[in-house]
Order: C-alpha cells, then structure tokens, then sequence
C-alpha cells in the first residue's frame, strides 16, 4: 500500500469519526433482508459491516445487489452499545464510508469504538445515553477489559 493511500485511508478514518460523533448518528444501508455486508478486502473468511458518515454516500452505494437498500440512520449510542459488541462477537470488521466499487477501510469495531470514544470525550457533544453502561469511561472500561481477554 502506498504511502499515499494510507494517508488517504487515515484522513477518510479521521473525517468519519469527527463527522459522526457531530451528528451523533451514522448511516447503514438496510433492506428486505438486513443490512449491507460485503466480503471483507483483508481477510477471506471476512465480512465487513458497512457505515458512513452521510446518507448520501450511503445512497450512493445503493447499486446493483443493494438497489433496493435504504439508507438508515443508526444513533451513535445504538451503533457503539450494539453494533460495534455484535460485530466484534461475530470476528468481522466494520467497512467505513465504502464506495460504489466496495472499496473503502476497514476496522476492528472495539478500535472503531475507542477512537470514537476518545473523540467524545474531546468533543462538547458528548452527552450519550448509554442502556448498558453507567457513562463514556464505563464502557470504555469495559472494552478495555474486553481486549485484555482477548
């Protein structure tokens, strides 16, 4: 990989988080028979949910197998609660900001998670309410204890 795609991956990496932590919402595309999922461009036996920061790249990938997809919003506190422990649990990868070609990052979700969380804690938008933990640094904590384990 180039010098100049990884730059180009950090960046788009860095715009998703700041992007979605402002809103405090991201966007899958969903259909009659669940959400978008690709195979994963890393690893073979890898699946790849896919977000994005806007509904209209998600509706620009809404092509070909997914032209009946709709994009829907997914709040920021749903998507770290359920999302990120649900795709961690299933060993995939979350596949942000993906193009019409299904290229795009990938990311371990518990790593999606701590970067948005350390975004978080810097951003005046901070306020989450959690279901199943207690504040930001619960749930933090928890996922550190998670990655301990692993």
């Amino acid at each position: 990989m180039s010098k100049e795609t990884v730059d180009n991956c950090s960046e788009n990496h860095l715009g998703f988080i700041k992007e979605i932590v402002a809103k405090q919402k991201l966007y899958g595309l969903k259909g009659s028979h669940g959400w978008a999922v690709a195979q994963s461009n890393i690893y073979e036996a890898t699946e790849a949910y896919l977000f994005w920061q806007s509904e209209s790249l998600a509706q620009a990938c809404a092509k070909e197998g997914w032209i009946n997809y709709i994009p829907t919003a997914i709040p920021l506190c749903e998507f770290l609660e359920d999302w990120c422990l649900a795709v961690f649990d299933e060993q995939n990868l979350i596949g942000i900001d993906w193009d019409f070609y299904k290229c795009g990052n990938e990311i371990e979700s518990l790593s999606l998670a701590k970067d948005l969380l350390a975004t978080l804690k810097e951003s005046q938008n901070n306020e989450l309410n959690f279901t199943k933990y207690s504040s930001l640094q619960d749930f933090e904590n928890w996922i550190d204890k998670v990655l301990e384990e692993e």
